[in-house]
């Protein structure tokens, strides 16, 4: 639905929220092939939202959720860099909070 509102390129939060849910969905029924695509893309369409370079939540969340999905495949090593990535992003986000 969120496509068909804001097109089918579209960069949205809303779809990139989506496409989590979707990753969590497929991982939860063990379709790993599917939920690191879903991964992949929310995580490329936050990047594209937010900046490469931004710290904020839903990439450091999607950045979680690639790491769980790298873990369920075997990938530790991709696993470990995924999320070590978001607990530097979310130690970032949350000291701005609370200066």
């Amino acid at each position: 639905m969120f496509r068909a509102i804001h097109g089918e390129t579209a960069n949205h939060p809303h779809i990139a929220l989506s496409l989590n849910n979707l990753g969590v969905n497929y991982r939860n029924t063990q379709q790993y092939d599917k939920a690191m695509e879903c991964d992949l893309e929310a995580l490329t369409m936050y990047w594209a939202i937010y900046g490469e370079r931004a710290n904020h939540p839903n990439i450091a969340r999607s950045l979680n959720n690639l790491g769980v999905n790298y873990i369920n495949t075997q990938q530790y090593d991709k696993a470990m860099e995924c999320e070590l990535e978001a607990l530097t992003m979310y130690r970032a986000i949350f000291t701005l909070l609370t200066v």
